[in-house]
């Protein structure tokens, strides 16, 4: 049976334009999904006259400079100067400083211009740029009145996620927006906004499509085809963000739009082609390995490429002043042999930092290219790294990439952080830090440079340094990143604060001893460090009673104990992950309830991959959709992404499934159940496979897990619930786990 769990973004254009979800790929999906595509097209330039990048002596240990060295051009674009030109635009557009008159009543001017200033500083990375969970939260508190002004609808809708009046706002902000004259950029947002939002039973996907063209036709029209603005705002508007995942899906319909324009920038025309090039190659291609593609869908690649070549080509020679069409040509870049990619990719990459010394996409697009399942290594990657580092060019973005750089090393290992730990030329990552501390022009991004110098000097195992810039912080590091990074800051205080104090070598023994699998050994360690000696702060102390309620579970698992899983009112060892909405009753249930949205909590004690999880709960007021869930493998914060869910979905039509899936993504199996008040269930898991019982009646034997879960040992478990109404309640009166 069909699970009635709305499509993920994209599946709505791939379903609603008749095209398979493995068919046509987004630009973006494409790099993720081809792990090598050999023998692609042709060879543009000679490896004689740009040379690719450099190889290093060893990966992560290595302080051997690398590569030939980054130039970037003295006149060029910063991220800084970019946002410098885009801020007053949409400002204005979006009215952050007061919404158009009529203005409602309801609508309280104070908070919406809070609102609308957080929503243009997250929209375009400014440094006092809020959270998403903020942000969301501002969004949230608007939505019972944001319908209330059509620009405060498209704002606000723009800017939610999953919340269940997202639809509805935008729907009714395009269907006002589309009638005003001189609303035509908000209207051609608001559509695509639309496009990319899970759309309610009963609506129109070639409605919504219908939406796009038209607002792409209008804006063209009454704008001039964008020839009046400057070219980092005409690329904003048409071709980043939102609106180029749009394109990815829609090229075939608007590219004949933008062709129409008379007066629309002709290098941004040229671009768009070369993109609409590049999409009917890889939708030719199909994204497997090279083994896969027929000798005709190759030679449709190659011919493709090569269009796209020229079109790219062409629009660099009019010299925009946006790097787009240079970094498109990185990526193009992936589509060549293994010989020729490093040459191409270093070509352009020069050409787009001429023009954009930090243009994040293009560094990105190298990164992505330097991997070991393309055309490098991680030596390779770390010694672009080391480029990056090397330019010295801290008033820019540009030395961050060497922490990229080493953080997509990381992301390839089986356990990121292990990576880190094992990183010897901490004197490169704290001359990043301390040249980004020294820059006067970076006197604004002083919160989220120190949060990552104190985040990553952490990870490498140098707390003294973590905590210095933690100081510099006030303790208070920038909630943006801290959610960038997936790291929950009370824990992260916490830790920081004990191993920085005198207590640091009987933490560190403890934790040799727990990454051993030995936990009475770290229990009893992580008991003596918090009763002898001085006393610690109140975060070092939360952090230790967080390790030894940890490793106690883990003795008890070790043990053949059958374990208590619901946690304590303080959730000692475990960490919140999203938004609130889970707390712990008097009667030591665990509850969930108030919020709309996902909500994740996860466990840090290690269960390993055979265990039983033996739960009972309840459902009350699901709303329009409701769900219950059991995550296992690598589970958030962890950035590694290898984690499944058992989710029990509950809809406002009385019926229930049990849904197994890759993360909270789309299902990769389900099964109807049966309606009952209360559910009890038994999930049982081994490596490769799992059960699961319900109401005592087998729904899954033998059901092989979702690709990527975790089968080690270091396997943790976790919960996750979400709702669209927060008037759902979610009840856990039950919730056990032992070692099979």
């Amino acid at each position: 049976m069909q699970l009635p769990i709305p499509p993920t973004r994209l599946q709505y254009l791939r379903q609603g334009r008749g095209m398979s979800t493995g068919g046509v790929l987004a630009i973006v999906a494409c790099a993720i999904l081809v792990a090598c595509a050999g023998g692609a097209a042709v060879y543009w330039w000679t490896k004689s006259q740009y040379p690719a990048f450099d190889n290093s002596t060893s990966p992560a240990t290595s302080t051997q400079p690398g590569g030939k060295g980054i130039k970037i051009g003295k006149e060029a674009f910063t991220n800084d100067s970019v946002r410098a030109i885009l801020t007053p635009w949409l400002e204005q557009t979006w009215q952050v400083q007061g919404l158009s008159a009529p203005v409602p009543d309801v609508i309280p001017s104070k908070e919406w211009k809070t609102f609308a200033k957080a929503a243009v500083a997250a929209e375009l990375n400014a440094p006092d740029a809020p959270s998403s969970r903020e942000l969301e939260s501002l969004a949230v508190d608007l939505v019972p009145v944001a319908d209330k002004h059509p620009v405060a609808a498209a704002v606000v809708g723009h800017v939610l996620t999953d919340h269940e009046g997202k639809y509805t706002l935008l729907q009714k902000a395009w269907e006002s927006l589309s009638k005003q004259p001189g609303s035509e950029h908000l209207a051609w947002m608001v559509a695509c906004d639309l496009a990319l939002t899970e759309h309610p039973e009963g609506s129109s996907i070639e409605s919504t499509v219908k939406h796009v063209k038209e607002s792409l036709s209008a804006l063209l029209e009454k704008d001039a085809g964008l020839s009046k603005h400057h070219d980092q705002i005409a690329a904003w508007i048409l071709l980043e963000g939102h609106r180029r995942d749009v394109y990815s899906e829609l090229h075939e319909d608007l590219l004949p739009i933008m062709e129409a324009s008379n007066d629309m920038k002709r290098w941004l025309k040229l671009w768009a082609r070369g993109l609409h090039r590049i999409h009917l190659a890889w939708e030719a291609r199909g994204g497997g390995y090279s083994d896969t593609v027929t000798d005709r869908n190759r030679k449709v690649f190659r011919a493709e490429l090569e269009k796209a070549q020229d079109h790219l080509i062409a629009a660099w020679r009019l010299k925009p002043q946006h790097a787009g069409p240079a970094a498109s040509m990185v990526y193009a870049g992936l589509g060549q042999n293994r010989d020729a990619a490093p040459g191409v990719m270093r070509r352009w990459f020069e050409e787009a930092v001429s023009v954009h010394a930090d243009h994040e996409e293009t560094y990105r697009n190298v990164l992505w290219g330097l991997r070991p399942r393309w055309y490098g290594s991680h030596q390779k990657m770390q010694a672009f790294g080391r480029d990056c580092l090397g330019t010295a060019r801290f008033d820019t973005d540009a030395p961050w990439f060497y922490l990229i750089a080493h953080a997509d090393c990381a992301s390839e290992w089986d356990l990121p952080d292990y990576y880190f730990r094992e990183f010897k030329d901490f004197a490169s990552m704290r001359k990043l830090f301390e040249g980004y501390e020294s820059e006067p022009s970076r006197a604004a991004w002083r919160s989220q440079d120190r949060t990552i110098a104190a985040v990553f000097s952490a990870k490498c195992g140098e707390y003294a340094d973590a905590q210095s810039w933690l100081q510099k912080l006030d303790f208070k590091p920038n909630s943006k990143l801290m959610e960038k990074w997936g790291v929950e800051k009370e824990e992260f205080v916490g830790r920081v604060a004990a191993y920085a104090s005198a207590k640091g070598s009987v933490l560190r023994d403890a934790e040799k001893a727990e990454e051993g699998f030995q936990a009475s050994r770290a229990h009893e360690l992580y008991r003596k460090a918090l009763q002898d000696g001085p006393a610690l702060s109140a975060n070092g102390k939360l952090f230790l009673e967080h390790r030894i309620a940890v490793t106690a579970s883990e003795m008890d698992l070790s043990a053949g104990k059958t374990l208590n899983f619901i946690p304590n009112a303080e959730m000692l060892g475990w960490i919140k992950v999203g938004r609130e909405g889970w707390q712990v009753t008097p009667e030591k249930a665990l509850e969930h309830g108030g919020v709309v949205g996902h909500s994740i909590l996860t466990s840090l004690a290690r269960v390993g991959a055979n265990v039983e999880v033996t739960g009972e709960f309840e459902v009350q007021d699901p709303g329009e959709m409701t769900e219950v869930a059991v995550t296992f493998g690598y589970p958030p914060p962890s950035r590694k992404g290898r984690w499944g869910a058992v989710r029990f979905v509950f809809t406002d039509k009385g019926g229930a499934h049990a849904v197994l899936s890759t993360g909270l993504g789309a299902p990769v199996h389900s099964t109807l159940l049966d309606a009952a008040a209360k559910h009890t269930f038994t999930l049982t898991m081994r490596p490769g496979f799992l059960d699961l019982t319900v109401n005592g009646k087998p729904v899954w034997s033998d059901l092989v897990q979702v690709d990527g879960a975790v089968n080690e040992r270091f396997a943790q478990l976790g919960l996750a619930a979400a709702s669209t109404t927060g008037k759902t309640r979610i009840r856990l009166t039950k919730l056990e786990v032992r070692k099979k």
